[in-house]
């Protein structure tokens, strides 16, 4: 999913009006911001609402990991460019997020596909 699908997907799910979705688009572009963090720094969704919006969206469970812990061989698992772009090296916040975000996007490009 690109940033405007996914702000299309808010505004579906009625969490964004279309100004507003227009705004974060902006803001994420302007300030070189990531969707969730111009939805954040806009007071619309918390990290995890903003998760959970798109999973629910996508017929999927979204599952909050960010008080478990992780295992080693689990986060050896994620991407050595997905960690380092998310900056998910030895941080287990970062890599949870990261993680997310991987299957996110996963199941993302697999609906463009079947659409």
């Amino acid at each position: 999913m690109n940033e405007k699908q996914v702000a299309e997907l808010f505004i579906e799910q009625n969490v964004l009006q279309p100004s507003q979705a227009e705004d974060v688009l902006n803001e994420a572009n302007l300030n070189g911001k990531t969707m969730v963090q111009a939805m954040v720094d806009g007071g619309f969704v918390d990290e995890n609402g903003f998760y959970q919006t798109i999973a629910e969206a996508l017929g999927l469970e979204y599952v909050d990991l960010s008080d478990k812990q992780i295992s080693a061989a689990i986060l050896k698992l994620i991407p050595s460019g997905l960690a380092r772009l998310h900056r998910a090296i030895d941080r287990v916040r970062s890599a949870t997020r990261a993680f997310r975000f991987h299957l996110i996007r996963q199941a993302g490009d697999n609906w463009n596909r079947s659409a």
